[in-house]
């Protein structure tokens, strides 16, 4: 998929698909070819590292207070 959209955003139009026809059909091959499998220990891996990552960066800040509960200002400060 990606070959099929760098050549129709190619700099120079000769390098471009020649006709909507040809890219169209490009676009179709490209959508039916067969997606490769991951390996399992390969998925494994990627979620632990994304466990890693999001336990590294701490927990998320606390949410803002609602405004019905910050002060309302009368008279000077």
């Amino acid at each position: 998929m990606d070959e099929v959209l760098v050549k129709a955003l190619a700099k120079t139009p000769e390098d471009r698909w020649g006709s909507c026809l040809e890219f169209t059909g490009a676009l179709r091959r490209a959508g039916t070819a067969p997606v490769p499998v991951p390996v399992a220990g390969a998925v494994a891996g990627a979620a632990a590292d994304a466990g890693a990552l999001a336990q590294a960066a701490g927990p998320p800040p606390p949410p803002p207070p609602p405004r019905w509960a910050l002060p309302v200002f009368r008279g000077r400060a």
